[in-house]
């Protein structure tokens, strides 16, 4: 049996149809299929009919026709990671071959129709005496996953300088250390999927909310929608407290390790 192909990222637009019906962390998956970050694989350049959308070793996005031949084995070669579904069918498919292995992590999608820029601009000064917002750059960047004891912070992009030439991230610092970042996690010409980090001794400060909200006022400015995917009760409380709204609940599916 033929296996999946790789798509070049000039070629990757063939495969939006494929998942135009998904919307969730959909960012990561314009992405993908503007050829920016990670890696597409299809049954076919010219007329596709299923494609697995992958980001680095933590992201599989299935779409198209889980019923294909190619479907069993793209799926059954999972060995762990974050998996993103376009319909049921592919669903009751990664179930059907990897069921005792399956997480269901909860998450809340959350709209960005109501962001208010001013008020961003706003929250984005209210910062604690001895600390400041400012835009990243590649220094800061090399420096910043050291001083915040975090090291997936920038994971999607090829080197900090990478980050700093495509992506797009605040960050708070005291005095010059690096305690808080809101980063974008991947960029698509549409917007960004955002990601935060505050380090442990600096937490229920404002930070978080301040930082973040530098980030969202800027990509608004720059027409770019800033979607926010919380992980738990505490994102989902500073996302709302942001602006952001209609909270819709669902789940990631993550593959563990037999």
């Amino acid at each position: 049996m033929e296996a999946l192909i790789e798509i070049a990222p000039d070629r990757r637009g063939g495969l939006a149809g494929l998942f135009a019906n998904h919307q969730r962390v959909r960012m990561v998956v314009e992405a993908i299929l503007e050829g920016r970050f990670g890696v597409a694989l299809a049954d076919s350049v010219e007329e596709p009919r299923l494609a697995q959308l992958r980001l680095m070793t933590m992201f599989h996005v299935f779409g198209g026709d889980a019923e294909h031949p190619l479907a069993r084995e793209a799926v059954g070669s999972l060995q762990k990671g974050i998996v993103l579904l376009a319909s049921d069918d592919w669903r009751e498919l990664l179930f059907e071959i990897h069921g005792g292995r399956i997480m269901a992590q909860p998450r809340t999608a959350l709209s960005s129709a109501a962001l208010d820029v001013e008020r961003l601009r706003a929250l984005a000064r209210r910062v604690p005496p001895g600390f400041h917002v400012q835009r990243i750059d590649a220094d800061m960047a090399r420096r910043m996953s050291g001083e915040l004891e975090d090291q997936v912070t920038l994971h999607a992009f090829r080197s900090p300088e990478d980050f700093a030439e495509r992506g797009i991230g605040f960050a708070t610092l005291h005095g010059e250390r690096v305690v808080c970042v809101a980063t974008s996690f991947v960029v698509c010409s549409r917007g960004i999927e955002i990601q935060i980090v505050t380090h442990a001794d600096f937490r229920r400060r404002g930070l978080a909310t301040a930082t973040s909200a530098a980030l969202m006022a800027y990509c608004l400015e720059h027409d770019l929608e800033p979607e926010w995917d919380a992980d738990n009760p505490e994102s989902l409380k500073l996302a709302q407290k942001l602006g952001y709204s209609q909270p819709q609940p669902y789940e990631w599916l993550i593959v563990v390790p037999g």
